[in-house]
C-alpha cells in the first residue's frame, strides 16, 4: 500500500494531538472537533485503500470499521460505534451541548486513531 495515505492520516493525528494539547476555550474546542471530522474521514478512506489491497470491498465507513475488526486493524470497541454516530451529529447538528460532549470523547479517539494507524504501518513494513 501507498505509505502517502497512511503519512497523511498521521499528520492529521498530530494536528488533533495538538488542538487537544491547547487550554481549551471555544475556539480550540471547534478546531479541535473539525481536526477529528478530518481524521474519521481519512481514517475509513485509508481502511478502505488497505481493504482493497486486500482484494476486500468496502464502500461505507460502517463496512470499512466492521472490516478492519475482521481483520484485526481495530480492537473491537464501542468508543468505534459511538465515533460514527459522533462524527453525524458533527456533520449535521451543531450546538453547544453536543460539541461540549463530543469534545470531551476526543482523547479516546485519538488513541483509537494512533492505534490504527501504528497497525497498518506494521503491517505494511
Amino acid at each position: 500500500m501507498n505509505s502517502e495515505y497512511l503519512e497523511q492520516f498521521e499528520r492529521a493525528i498530530e494536528k488533533l494531538q495538538q488542538a487537544l494539547e491547547e487550554p481549551r476555550n471555544d475556539f480550540i474546542r471547534d478546531s479541535a472537533i473539525k481536526r477529528f471530522e478530518i481524521c474519521y474521514e481519512l481514517s475509513w478512506k485509508l481502511i478502505k485503500r488497505y481493504l482493497k489491497e486486500k482484494g476486500i470491498e468496502s464502500i461505507s465507513p460502517g463496512d470499512c470499521f466492521k472490516e478492519a475488526y475482521r481483520q484485526k486493524l481495530i480492537e473491537y470497541n464501542n468508543k468505534w460505534l459511538d465515533m460514527i454516530e459522533d462524527r453525524n451529529l458533527t456533520s449535521h447538528i451543531y450546538n453547544e451541548k453536543t460539541a461540549e460532549e463530543i469534545y470531551a470523547k476526543l482523547g479516546g479517539y485519538l488513541k483509537l486513531y494512533e492505534r490504527l494507524a501504528s497497525n497498518i504501518r506494521k503491517d505494511i513494513q
